[in-house]
């Protein structure tokens, strides 16, 4: 999907048995994809990066090489909110290739929400964001269940950001609540 595409939706796909991306939309706007199943994809299930007031609702992603699903909005140095809803999606067995810095969700940008989604068996992290990967600004958490992580990394977490780089001061305001 290309960054020309606004106000479209895609529902009741099944994306599979793909050398790359499942579904690649970036720079979209007002994108609404619910009810996807992505899964044998050799790198990211789902690839939604620098895209405005889009959502991803419903979706089932499993078995990809790298991500589950990445999913990033907004510009904090722009002051730009992304706007983005990431709701209600399952991602497991995720970074069958590529086992380390690929979640199950991988987050950034500014005032998007991450709500209700389940994430389990991801060798590294489930979430991963913010800090030196991605701006981390007014992003709220909430109701997600990870289980099954990190389980070949140490020095890590399920819900994972860091500021290595001097950079963790950009995650200001992010609401972590009944995960």
């Amino acid at each position: 999907v290309t960054e020309a595409v606004k106000h479209a939706t895609l529902s009741r796909l099944e994306i599979r048995s793909g050398r790359q991306v499942g579904l690649s939309a970036s720079g979209v706007s007002n994108l609404s994809v619910s009810q996807l199943v992505v899964h044998a994809v050799g790198t990211h299930g789902i690839d939604m990066t620098q895209a405005k007031a889009s959502t991803i609702r419903d979706s089932m992603v499993y078995d990809t090489g790298c991500s589950g699903i990445r999913a990033t909005g907004g510009n904090a140095s722009k002051l730009e909110k992304g706007g983005l809803i990431v709701e209600g999606n399952t991602a497991h067995h995720v970074a069958l290739w590529k086992r380390t810095y690929m979640p199950g969700i991988y987050w950034g940008g500014v005032s998007n929400i991450y709500r209700n989604n389940t994430v389990v068996y991801s060798p590294h992290n489930c979430f991963l964001g913010g800090g030196d990967f991605e701006d981390g600004v007014d992003n709220l958490f909430e109701g997600n269940l990870l289980s099954d992580c990190t389980f070949e990394t140490i020095d890590s977490g399920g819900f994972y950001t860091n500021g290595l780089f001097a950079t963790a001061f950009t995650n200001r305001g992010n609401v972590l609540r009944g995960n």
